[in-house]
C-alpha cells in the first residue's frame, strides 16, 4: 500500500507481457472495442470513456487488497485503450496502482519506482540498439519499441504507468503537443 491509495502487490495482479507493435496480454493493437470486450470480459469490465475520447477503459470490479484502510477514492480504470480514427486500438496505458503487471522480456513495467525502471530501461535499450528519447515532461520512451514510461501518483509516491503504441503511432507518440496520444493521457497523474 502506498499512502491512502492501495497499490496491488505483483502477486495480486494479472501477469501479462508486452510484445512491441503486437499488444499487451490478450489486447492487440488493431482490435475494435467490441473485440476487446470479447477477450477481456471474463477478467476486466470494459467501459466507454466519457467526454467523447476514442478510448475504452478496462476496470477490475474486484475490491482493492485488504489493507484495513477504507477506500477513499472511487476505483479507477486498470487499463485504457486509445483508438485511431478507424476505431482500432493504437495505444494501451496501464494504471500504476492496480492491474495488470506488464513485462517486456522479464522487465516489470507497471508500478515501479521511475528512476530504477528508467535505469533498467536504458540498459535494455543500449543492449538492443533501440532509440532512447524523452517527452517534454521528461518521460523516457523508445519509438523502436513503441513504449513510453509515464508516471502516476499513488498517495505520496509516484509510480510508473507504461503506455505502449502500435507501429503507426510509435514515431511520435511521446510528443505531447503534436503526437497522436490523446491529451487526456498526458493529463493523467492523480488517478
Amino acid at each position: 500500500m502506498t499512502g491512502m491509495w492501495p497499490v496491488r502487490d505483483d502477486t495480486e495482479r494479472l501477469q501479462w507481457s508486452f510484445t512491441p507493435y503486437v499488444g499487451v496480454g490478450p489486447v492487440r493493437f488493431g482490435m475494435t472495442s467490441t473485440r476487446i470486450r470479447e477477450v477481456v470480459g471474463d477478467v476486466l469490465t470494459p467501459r466507454r470513456r466519457h467526454g467523447g475520447d476514442a478510448s475504452v477503459e478496462l476496470w477490475d470490479e474486484r475490491p482493492p487488497p485488504a489493507t484495513g484502510v477504507p477506500r477513499t477514492r472511487p476505483a479507477t480504470a486498470v487499463m485504457t485503450t486509445y483508438h485511431d480514427d478507424s476505431g482500432r486500438t493504437a495505444a494501451i496505458a496501464v494504471d500504476a496502482r492496480n492491474r495488470p503487471q506488464v513485462t517486456l522480456d522479464g522487465l516489470a513495467l507497471v508500478g515501479r519506482v521511475p528512476s530504477v525502471l528508467e535505469d533498467r530501461f536504458i540498459d535494455r535499450l543500449s543492449a538492443t540498439g533501440a532509440d532512447l528519447r524523452y517527452s517534454l515532461q521528461g518521460h523516457p520512451w523508445s519509438s523502436r519499441l513503441g513504449l513510453l514510461l509515464r508516471v502516476q501518483r499513488a498517495g505520496d509516491h509516484v509510480l510508473t504507468r507504461p503506455v505502449m503504441a502500435c507501429e503507426a503511432w510509435a514515431e511520435r507518440f511521446g510528443d505531447s503537443h503534436e503526437g497522436p496520444l490523446p491529451e487526456v493521457e498526458w493529463r493523467t497523474f492523480e488517478c
